[in-house]
């Protein structure tokens, strides 16, 4: 009886061993695949990124282009930016102001805003303008340089 006792003791001890050997190999092809799967999610991250930095530029782009087909709707002719822009020197918008949103150029803005601008009467509009003349002269000295 004690030698069918040891073989059966042995017996088992055979089956647990194989059991630990098949789930440490499972475990191991666990741990491989969470690894894998893990890199694959940093690539992923890395991508998307990437994909929600081009949505920005792009919201950016269609931004610029909604307000371009606003202003072209506004403006029938080139003499309408012109004379909107006249209306709001009047308001008091800056020579900026007016670059920006009305596409103008930086001598137009600066003449309207001399011309038109918050105070411009007398030799005040003439003042602006020589302003504005001398610091682009500073401006090209520099460029010259």
């Amino acid at each position: 009886m004690s030698n069918g006792l040891l073989l059966l003791s042995i017996g088992l001890t055979a089956v647990v061993g194989s059991l630990c050997t098949l789930l440490y190999t499972k475990i191991k092809v666990l741990i491989d695949t969470t690894q894998a799967q893990s890199k694959k999610i940093g690539h992923l991250e890395i991508v998307l990124k990437s994909v929600i930095d081009i949505q920005k530029s792009t919201q950016l782009s269609v931004n610029e282009l909604g307000t371009e087909i606003q202003l072209r709707e506004v403006y029938q002719t080139a003499d309408d930016r012109h004379q909107i822009a006249i209306k709001d020197a009047k308001q008091g918008k800056s020579h900026a102001e007016l670059v920006r949103q009305h596409g103008l150029s930086s001598d137009e803005a600066a003449l309207i805003v001399a011309l038109h601008g918050h105070g411009a009467a007398g030799m005040n509009g003439h003042d602006e303008v020589s302003k504005y003349s001398k610091t682009r002269r500073a401006e090209a000295a520099l460029t010259e340089r």
